[in-house]
């Protein structure tokens, strides 16, 4: 219709005013006006209010009685005045307000709704649909319940919901909320597409991550949480687009991503980024073993002039590492207490924070600088496994021998290099030894006599000693430049 309708009276509580609500036609404008008039035969009363220019008017009536109302557009606009008609009784007409703070949240094909607790309100009605479905599901929630669950739902589908207070005495009428739209659950996982670093200055490094998503179409954006790998510090970053970039130091970072939305979010896709691997960061700091029992870090004295706050980040190569925040003013090194174990490595990082305000994290990017990376044994024993050795290229007088690397859990201290054993076979006491460098894996022995059986043994060795000795590696040099025989022996 073209005039004024859909008249409709109600307070919010007893002592409020009774307010009557309308709705303007289409020709109305912003002058018009309109007329409300108030009857009560039982009482023989009748009030007219003239000239109202908005939507709504509050009114003074008798609260028992049966009121009629009438709402006229009288505007110039509109010659064939238009009206709109309500009848009630006042004491009955007080309507609750919906809820406030609805939320809700979907999870493997159901949609958890909740609200805020009201005043007098014991039970809700919740009222669910497919988007554009035109019938609803109606469910009554549980007595002084603040939220309700849909089960059994399409992920895949939109939903429409609306939260009413159940009436009661205190409240015979109730609201429904607005309608809210639910949006398709988020069941898949960004792709992560590029996680990549170059390297800004020293100690920091740029980190740029991109990805993209199934179902962007539902998406309100990205919520992507940047860790260190010690705990030290996280920060949840949120961003509308599929990229992030950051500036962040050496250490380690878990960097997860996931999609959200108004009704929850997507599984999270999860990545490592490994502590920087810069030789330029070695051996900037001293780290010396106290008593079996701790690790002295320290470094050059001339940093305290343009530095105060410092981390230092510790713990077994390639596990998570501790860490500890400390301000510094006059020195120049730190103890490190924790329970360290004798034969294994422990790695060491210094970062460097020049603010006083950034002792403790705020954020991750562009926040600190790693300074040095050093690497210390409690203390060292001899390796406990020996290399596996092979050889090849034997000629009359001499062969290649080549052998694998130790572990490094095997090692039990810095290897420093490796000795390599070998004779005549049938000569137990005449034995050479040889030792050569840790950078290498390969030896060529000369001078050997031809058409003899030689064995080998190869074992690697650190500062407390020589480890276990490998297999026998056993060959014969060729007499006349022939092809040679393999022989294995049995471990020493």
């Amino acid at each position: 219709t073209d005039g004024v309708q859909d008249l409709d009276c109600f307070k919010k509580s007893k002592k409020d005013p009774l307010t009557c609500y309308w709705r303007s036609g289409s020709s109305a404008s912003n002058t018009t006006t309109y007329t409300l008039i108030i009857a009560q035969e039982v009482r023989d009363y009748c009030k007219i209010h003239h000239n109202i220019s908005k939507t709504f008017h509050s009114i003074e009536v008798f609260g028992k009685y049966e009121m009629n109302a009438w709402v006229i557009d009288e505007s110039s606009q509109n010659r064939n005045c238009s009206k709109t008609f309500f009848r009630g009784i006042p004491n009955n007409l007080i309507r609750c307000d919906p809820p406030t703070e609805i939320m809700f949240k979907r999870d493997s094909g159901k949609i958890y709704i909740s609200w805020m607790e009201q005043k007098h309100i014991k039970k809700y009605n919740i009222q669910l649909r497919e988007s554009g479905h035109p019938s609803w599901k109606t469910v009554v929630s549980e007595e002084n319940a603040k939220y309700t669950l849909f089960e059994g739902l399409n992920p895949s589908l939109s939903y429409e919901v609306q939260v009413q207070c159940a009436p009661n005495q205190k409240c015979p009428q109730c609201s429904w909320s607005e309608m809210f739209l639910v949006p398709a659950e988020l069941t898949k996982k960004p792709v992560i597409v590029k996680f990549q670093t170059n390297p800004v200055k020293r100690g920091q490094r740029s980190f740029f991550i991109s990805w993209t998503f199934a179902q962007n179409a539902t998406v309100d954006g990205y919520t992507v949480t940047v860790r260190k790998e010690s705990r030290e510090f996280n920060q949840i970053l949120n961003t509308t687009l599929p990229e992030l970039y950051l500036t962040l130091s050496g250490s380690s970072y878990l960097v997860s991503v996931m999609a959200f939305n108004s009704a929850g979010s997507s599984p999270q896709a999860e990545r490592k980024l490994p502590a920087l691997q810069n030789i330029d960061l070695l051996d900037q700091i001293n780290v010396t073993a106290a008593f079996n029992k701790s690790f002295i870090i320290s470094w050059d004295p001339k940093m305290k002039y343009s530095y105060r706050c410092y981390s230092i980040e510790w713990g077994l190569v390639n596990q998570t590492l501790s860490h500890i925040t400390f301000y510094l003013a006059n020195e120049n090194s730190r103890e490190i207490k924790d329970h360290f174990e004798p034969f294994k490595r422990y790695q060491f990082i210094l970062h460097i924070r020049p603010y006083k305000d950034t002792c403790n994290l705020r954020h991750v990017n562009n926040s600190e600088t790693t300074y040095a990376i050093a690497e210390a044994y409690i203390s060292e024993g001899r390796p406990v496994s020996a290399p596996n050795g092979t050889y090849h290229n034997v000629t009359k007088h001499s062969a290649v021998i080549e052998w694998t690397t130790v572990p490094e859990e095997d090692l039990h201290g810095f290897l420093q290099g490796y000795v390599i054993h070998y004779g005549v076979s049938y000569q137990e006491d005449a034995i050479s030894r040889i030792t050569v460098n840790s950078s290498t894996n390969t030896y060529k022995l000369s001078n050997l006599t031809r058409n003899t059986v030689y064995k080998v043994q190869v074992s690697a060795l650190t500062s407390a000693g020589e480890g276990k000795k490998s297999h026998f590696i056993i060959f014969k040099t060729q007499q006349y430049g022939n092809l040679f025989s393999k022989f294995r022996g049995a471990e020493r």
